[in-house]
């Protein structure tokens, strides 16, 4: 057995070391890459684990003694600093069929060269963080990372079965590297499944769940999607969240807020960019309203005109029931000024001809205002974050991930 040699030992915590594994000596040295110099700590182990009979092919022969061998694995940062294990094994010689066996170490994952733990550690950091943090937190490469998070995922989805649909579904159309689908639960705001083609959206509710519980399909403003809703649950009540309105008409009423920035002052074009970034952040209509009225006191001219313009629109969206919105709704139309009329027809004919799935009783009396605007901010944030993931890393981090959380309401 080497002997121990002496070495600076750095803070460990109570995980430390490997049960049942006698710690010799901790040395730390710097690695010069490519581009970077990382420092890692290596600390070295003996293996418990010893070997009576000969493993291979079942040849069972005597063994006897035949040195050691060194084999370094990847373990958990230590003081925020990469770090391996060193293990050392007990080496035999089979006097039958002339091999060299050593005894496996149960906690080592000798597929990826690294402890069950460190996988463990990778993945569930992968869940809610960037790839290129947890690399240079654990000194792996982000292909590493990223292959590592997708084993972890490929298990997962062995053991998750399919099960029956919520009774309100929410599909909503996610446009990162290619446009994909979300099924989710509108009511809870969790994420049921990503299908990566749209076409496919209707195949997959009938062949992959149980829909006798549906009661209602939340949809975007889509002909497609209606029709996918259609033909998976013909009975379904097909409706237009006020979360997806929201955000429909907030890309529609830029044209109007780009003509009202013309010929302004730069606090008044400003103030209108940042009611635009408000509301796409934001949650809950009263905090917009309210940053909307403060808006018309502040400015004046076409951005007082506009901000009016949409203030109002807003107000059909508080309703607190379909009748009351649609007579919002009309009231809304006849309000609008001339000049602002060529600005607004794609938004006024998209409601005019989707006006039964918007002012659904379902949108107003089942479901809140509020209801799938998290998850659209969370899907947002992951995209985001990731610069653009692709298919399979954004359906793990949607499924498996943390919860979306609820933004602030206020401003």
């Amino acid at each position: 057995m080497p002997k121990p040699s002496r070495s600076v030992m750095p803070e460990l915590g109570p995980r430390w070391p490997l049960p049942r594994m006698e710690q010799q000596h901790v040395l730390v040295r710097k690695v010069k890459g490519k581009k970077t110099c990382r420092t890692i700590c290596i600390r070295q182990l003996i293996s418990p684990y010893e070997l009576s009979r000969c493993p291979h092919h079942g040849c069972g022969g005597r063994l006897r003694l035949s040195g050691h061998s060194y084999h370094c694995y990847w373990d958990l940062p230590v003081n925020d600093t990469p770090s391996k294990i060193e293990i050392v094994h007990q080496n035999y010689e089979c006097l039958t069929c002339g091999r060299f066996p050593s005894a496996e170490v149960e906690e080592i994952d000798s597929k990826r060269g690294a402890t069950k733990r460190f996988v463990e550690y990778v993945v569930d950091r992968a869940l809610g963080e960037k790839f290129s943090t947890v690399a240079n937190d654990t000194g792996l490469h982000n292909t590493s990372v990223r292959d590592y998070f997708l084993e972890a995922v490929e298990s997962w989805d062995k053991k998750r079965r399919d099960r029956e649909l919520p009774e309100y579904v929410w599909l909503h159309r996610v446009k990162t590297v290619r446009s994909c689908t979300v099924i989710a639960d509108l009511k809870t705001e969790k994420p049921i499944e990503l299908v990566a083609r749209e076409e496919d959206v209707g195949k997959y509710l009938k062949n992959r769940f149980n829909v006798r519980r549906v009661k209602a399909f939340a949809v975007e403003l889509d002909d497609d999607y209606r029709a996918v809703a259609l033909t998976a649950v013909p009975r379904a009540v097909i409706f237009v969240p006020r979360s997806e309105l929201l955000a429909f008409s907030l890309e529609h009423i830029r044209p109007l807020f780009i003509w009202a920035g013309r010929n302004v002052s730069g606090t008044d074009q400003r103030t209108l960019k940042k009611l635009l970034a408000f509301g796409r952040k934001s949650l809950g209509l009263t905090a917009l309203q309210r940053r909307m009225t403060q808006s018309i006191e502040t400015t004046g001219g076409r951005a007082k005109t506009a901000c009016g313009v949409y203030a109002n629109f807003l107000r059909v969206l508080q309703a607190t029931s379909a009748s009351a919105a649609r007579e919002s709704f009309q009231d809304w139309i006849k309000s609008i000024p001339a000049e602002c009329e060529p600005y607004l027809e794609d938004l006024v004919e998209t409601l005019r001809s989707w006006e039964k799935e918007v002012f659904h009783e379902v949108s107003f009396e089942a479901v809140s205002a509020e209801q799938g605007r998290a998850l659209a901010l969370h899907i947002r944030e992951i995209i985001q974050s990731g610069r653009g993931y692709d298919y399979e890393v954004l359906r793990a981090k949607l499924i498996y991930g943390p919860s979306p959380e609820s933004p602030p309401r206020v401003s």
